[in-house]
């Protein structure tokens, strides 16, 4: 068997390109400019939800997706829930 090279991707990537087709949509995936304060603080927490929900505003979202680590993501669960209307 022979591979045959692909010059815009790297390597194996080239062969799994010539052998597999992916259909699915493209996403974007942008970060926020770093924060110069505390990570585990809430008000921190609470504007990094905020700035996520009105990034999902301008890009007509219904939602968005925010990562954290585990410590500050149970934060966000508390902002969450008590912001939830009953």
């Amino acid at each position: 068997m022979s591979l045959s090279r692909i010059d815009s991707v790297p390597m194996w990537l080239g062969y799994n390109c010539m052998i597999s087709f992916d259909h699915s949509e493209k996403q974007k995936v942008e970060y926020l400019p770093p924060i110069n304060s505390s990570p585990t603080s809430y008000a921190v927490v609470n504007e990094t939800l905020n700035m996520a929900k009105e990034i999902a505003e301008k890009c007509q979202q219904p939602e968005i997706i925010v990562t954290y680590d585990l410590a500050i993501a149970k934060m966000a669960m508390q902002i969450q829930e008590q912001e939830k209307p009953l």
